[in-house]
C-alpha cells in the first residue's frame, strides 16, 4: 500500500463530523409539539444551514408566516441555551479522537461551523480540541467564505485541501472553493454523487483520504 499523503489543510465539520450532536440540536429545533418529526427531517436535511435561517425557516413553515424580529431574537436565545451544554457533553463521532490526533500532526486543521463563533470556541475548549486547530471559526461569515479567506491567506491550493463533513451545503462550499469534499454520511442519509470520497465515520477516514489524494481533480 502506497504511503499515506495527507492534505495541506483539513475543515472537519463540528456537527455529525467530530461531535454526535445531531440529535440534541434537533430535539432543541422542534420546540413545536405537534411538529416533531416534520422539524427533525427539516433539520437534518439542512445540517450546514445556521440556526437563525433555520429557526426562521421552520417558523414559517409550522406557523405560516415568518417570524418578528423579537419571536426570531428570543427563539434563537431558547435554542442556544438548550443546545451549549449538550453537545459539550456528547459522545464524539466514532474514530475522531484518534483522527484528529493524527492528522494533526500531518495538516493543518481549521474548524469551521455555522455555529456562533464564542460558542464554538466554548465548545472546543471545553473538549480539549482547541489545541489541535491553527483557527476556530464560527458564524459570521458563512462556512464558504471563511474557507475562501483561510486559503487565501494561507496561500493553500484548493485541490490539496478537504472538507470532511455532511451536509448539501458543505458540499456547495466545497464546489464553489475548489476544495475536494469528503462526506461523513450515517446509512439513513443520502450519498451525493460528487463527493470526492464518502465514509461513515471516522475510521475510514486515512483510506478516504488515500483514495482522495492520489486521485485529485483534473
Amino acid at each position: 500500500m502506497s504511503k499515506l499523503s495527507y492534505p495541506e489543510a483539513v475543515f472537519p465539520d463540528v456537527d455529525v463530523v467530530l461531535i454526535d450532536s445531531l440529535t440534541i440540536k434537533g430535539d432543541a429545533f422542534s420546540d413545536y409539539p405537534d411538529a416533531h418529526d416534520e422539524v427533525v427531517s427539516f433539520h437534518r436535511a439542512h445540517g450546514g444551514v445556521n440556526r437563525n435561517e433555520k429557526i426562521a425557516a421552520l417558523h414559517l413553515m409550522i406557523v405560516g408566516r415568518a417570524p418578528t424580529e423579537r419571536e426570531l431574537a428570543d427563539r434563537i436565545t431558547c435554542f442556544s441555551v438548550a443546545v451549549v451544554q449538550g453537545v459539550m457533553e456528547a459522545p464524539e463521532i466514532p474514530g475522531a479522537g484518534a483522527a484528529v490526533a493524527e492528522w494533526f500532526e500531518e495538516s493543518t486543521l481549521y474548524a469551521v461551523s455555522a455555529t456562533p463563533t464564542d460558542e464554538l470556541r466554548s465548545i472546543f475548549d471545553k473538549r480539549d480540541l482547541t489545541q489541535y486547530c491553527r483557527c476556530i471559526l464560527g458564524r459570521p461569515p458563512d462556512k464558504g467564505l471563511s474557507i475562501q479567506e483561510v486559503i487565501t491567506a494561507q496561500g493553500r491550493i484548493p485541490t490539496s485541501c478537504i472538507l470532511v463533513r455532511d451536509s448539501f451545503e458543505d458540499l456547495q462550499a466545497a464546489t464553489i472553493t475548489g476544495v475536494q469534499f469528503i462526506q461523513v454520511c450515517s446509512c439513513s442519509a443520502s450519498k451525493f454523487i460528487e463527493s470526492s470520497a464518502v465514509i461513515d465515520n471516522l475510521h475510514d477516514l486515512s483510506n478516504a483520504n488515500r483514495l482522495v489524494m492520489t486521485n485529485p481533480p483534473q
